[in-house]
């Protein structure tokens, strides 16, 4: 903020080139804001876009069977099972990931790319790569707790670990 006061006090000279000063950045001021207007303007035309494209999709109008679920196995069964499919780059940095962060940190990723995806409502192949890289992240931060006898801490990543696969089987088969 100016102080006029204290532009008065000023030599002409000096007055009038700060006064420029202050035009020109109040003028850059108010086209980054409009930018910005206009940015925020475009985002709100797509989420709308996308709502109604949502609206517009029919709803599926028959039964359902979900009974297949249930015949053998349980679905956290099924996806404990399920190996996933990384190269040795990304075990690698999975492990690393396991070793030097607490399981705390980790779940809180994974919180923040389900929000991410969950506003898209799609997630994408490095999304999908990123999900499986650190879930495999924590089932070996499960198998370290089971090692070292730490029941609750196991328990704690075996439980973020099945809910972040069954967020990513529900976006992936989609």
């Amino acid at each position: 903020m100016v102080d006029l006061k204290e532009l008065e006090k000023l030599l002409p000279e000096e007055r009038i080139r700060r006064l420029n000063e202050l035009q020109k950045k109040n003028k850059e001021e108010i086209e980054n804001a409009q930018k910005l207007i206009k940015e925020s303007e475009e985002q709100l035309k797509e989420q709308k876009e996308i709502e109604e494209m949502i609206r517009e999709v029919p709803m599926p109008k028959g039964r359902v069977d979900v009974s297949d679920l249930w015949k053998s196995e349980s679905l956290e069964e099924q996806v404990k099972k399920e190996e996933i499919k990384l190269t040795d780059e990304q075990k690698q940095y999975a492990r690393v990931l396991a070793e030097t962060r607490p399981i705390e940190e980790i779940a809180k990723n994974i919180y923040h790319m389900e929000q991410n995806v969950a506003d898209k409502g799609y997630i994408n192949q490095e999304e999908q790569e990123k999900f499986q890289t650190t879930v495999y992240a924590l089932r070996k931060k499960e198998e370290g707790y089971k090692k070292a006898g730490l029941d609750y801490e196991a328990k704690k990543a075996s439980h973020a670990q099945e809910e972040a696969e069954r967020f990513l089987n529900l976006y992936a088969n989609r």
